[in-house]
């Protein structure tokens, strides 16, 4: 396996999957699943149609169009 830059990775909450806790990180994040915490991030925000949020918010970009409670 090759080295990764780690500058251009973006995290990925799956539909189906459910996180109950915060997330914090530097990189472009996207949800698609459903999560019960804080996201926390410097990069961009993607929130996907399937998405179910239950949280707070500490973000710089975002893409918004799931749905939110």
């Amino acid at each position: 396996m090759g080295k990764e830059n780690p500058g251009n990775a973006v995290n990925l909450l799956c539909e189906g999957t459910v996180i109950v806790g915060d997330i914090k990180t530097k990189n472009d994040i996207r949800i698609d699943g459903i999560i019960k915490g804080k996201i926390i991030t410097s990069g961009r925000l993607v929130v996907g149609n399937t998405a179910k949020m239950y949280w707070g918010l500490y973000l710089v970009i975002y893409k918004l169009p799931g749905r939110f409670h």
